[in-house]
C-alpha cells in the first residue's frame, strides 16, 4: 500500500472531526484529545493513510505492532480506535466496524497507593459487611474503616 494525498486527507479530516466531537459532545479533556489524536495519527501513518478504510486484517497488523507496549498503552490505543470507528460508522462513512480485531481491554492495574489498605478492607468486608471488634479475629476493630477505628 502506498499513501495517496486523498487517503491521507480522508484520515486527517475524519480524525479532526472525531476529536471535535470528543471535545464538544463527550467533554473529553485536553490530555485525552492529545493522546487520542497522537494514537490515531500514528495508526493512520502505520496504515499508510488508510485508517478510515482499514479492514480487519489491517487492524490486526496494527495491534500486532503494540506487542511490546504496556497494557495501559494498548488499552488507550484500542479505546481510541474503537471510539473512532464507532464515530465513523455513526457518521455514515462506514458500515462495518473493524475494531473487533483489537485486543480486548485488559484488567485495570491496581492503584499503586493504598493497595494494602484496600486489600485489607476487601478481605475483611466481603460478603459479611463491616466487622466490629466483636466479630473480628482477636476482637480488634477494623483498621481500614475510620468509623470503626479506636
Amino acid at each position: 500500500m502506498t499513501e495517496t494525498p486523498a487517503s491521507i486527507g480522508r484520515d486527517r479530516l475524519a480524525i479532526a472531526r472525531f476529536l471535535e466531537m470528543m471535545a464538544a459532545e463527550a467533554g473529553s479533556s485536553l490530555n485525552t484529545l492529545l493522546a487520542y489524536g497522537a494514537d490515531l495519527s500514528a495508526a493512520s501513518a502505520f496504515l499508510e493513510g488508510r485508517l478510515t478504510e482499514a479492514d480487519t486484517g489491517a487492524i490486526e497488523r496494527l495491534a500486532g505492532e503494540w506487542a511490546t507496549l504496556k497494557r495501559s498503552s494498548v488499552s488507550r490505543k484500542s479505546s481510541a480506535l474503537r471510539r473512532f470507528f464507532g464515530f465513523v460508522v455513526s457518521e455514515g462513512d462506514r458500515t462495518d466496524v473493524p475494531s473487533r480485531a483489537l485486543p480486548p481491554p485488559g484488567p485495570q492495574a491496581e492503584p499503586k497507593t493504598m493497595v494494602p489498605q484496600l486489600r485489607s478492607w476487601s478481605e475483611r468486608h466481603t460478603s459479611r459487611g463491616p466487622q466490629t471488634g466483636a466479630d473480628t479475629p482477636g476482637g480488634e476493630p477494623c483498621d481500614a474503616c475510620p468509623s470503626l477505628s479506636r
